[in-house]
């Protein structure tokens, strides 16, 4: 398969070379040498950097206090507080898993990483269907993609980073798997893919603004809801299954598929949109702090309702 990218062009090496790029190019040169470190020794080195981390995202940190309060009301302070330096700890670690994303290898991937429930997508596939994997934001989100991508070119709809040096760096990384990646807008050509049986990642758990204005519950607190993976299960006949990656003790990730979502599309929007936070809300569970729950998910509210967060 060829590496088609839909995206707009990326920005050529020399217009990067320009003084304003410098720093993004120093810091790509130190991430560069941590990937040169041992796996386990540049994790442990981007791990430590979990106390910085927590000062320069405060803010960040109050949002990711104010949903975790939201979705787990039971919670003491205590717990509250655990649960946040764990989700630090996480976001810590996924610098360094970012650096390895990037300039890791199969063999790295395969032998960091398992998969369990591969047999899903097969099933799908043998059917005669494309699938989309509907999945969660976690902090261990871009290592779980290359590991899965060990398997089969995984094709996702992706945002482009703002810094344009980056956003060059993460388009080549994930096109390793010779997928392809799609702007947002790019509807028609992710039909296209589906209905030639690619798999699609899918991230259902963003706030957005619909234009249905539909909202589900989301662990307990009404939550905007994204119908675009029930519009492209009814025009593909594509089928949807969970996957979330899981970073396990020891520099190890499990990526979990589970199995598809049955009845689907039922013909009730509503009814599928909650099927698909269900399963997101279980995904969730399986490792809570590992979520991105610096993520203003409830920034968008119901009418009437009042603004979820102070800013």
């Amino acid at each position: 398969m060829n590496k088609t990218v839909t995206l707009p062009k990326l920005m050529p090496i020399k217009s990067l070379l320009a003084p304003k790029h410098w720093p993004s190019w120093v810091l790509v040169g130190y991430m560069w040498l941590v990937s040169r470190l041992p796996f386990s020794w540049g994790m442990a080195l981007c791990r430590g950097s979990k106390p910085l981390l927590k000062r320069v995202l405060r803010k960040r940190a109050v949002i990711a206090e104010q949903n975790i309060r939201a979705c787990f009301p039971e919670l003491e302070d205590a717990e509250v507080a655990t649960m946040l330096d764990q989700h630090f700890v996480g976001l810590a670690a996924m610098v360094g898993e970012m650096i390895y994303s990037w300039w890791g290898n199969k063999a790295l991937f395969e032998r960091i990483g398992s998969i369990h429930g591969l047999k899903h997508i097969e099933a799908a596939k043998a059917a005669g269907h494309g699938v989309i994997l509907i999945t969660i934001h976690t902090t261990c989100m871009e290592i779980g993609a290359h590991i899965l991508s060990t398997q089969f070119p995984l094709h996702a709809v992706y945002r482009p980073y703002r810094n344009p040096v980056l956003d060059r760096l993460s388009r080549k990384a994930r096109l390793k798997s010779n997928g392809h990646i799609f702007a947002k807008q790019e509807l028609r050509k992710v039909v296209k893919a589906l209905n030639s049986k690619a798999t699609l990642w899918y991230t259902t758990d963003l706030d957005v603004k619909t234009r249905q204005g539909l909202f589900v519950p989301f662990l307990g607190v009404p939550a905007s809801a994204l119908d675009a993976p029930i519009r492209l299960a009814k025009k593909t006949g594509a089928v949807l299954i969970p996957m979330v990656p899981i970073r396990e003790p020891g520099n190890h990730y499990r990526v979990e598929i589970l199995p598809p979502l049955e009845n689907f599309p039922s013909g009730s929007i509503l009814d599928d949109l909650r099927q698909i936070n269900a399963v997101n809300e279980k995904m969730v569970l399986m490792a809570p702090a590992q979520y991105w729950w610096i993520h203003r998910r409830f920034k968008s509210r119901p009418p009437g309702e009042p603004a979820f967060y102070s800013d």
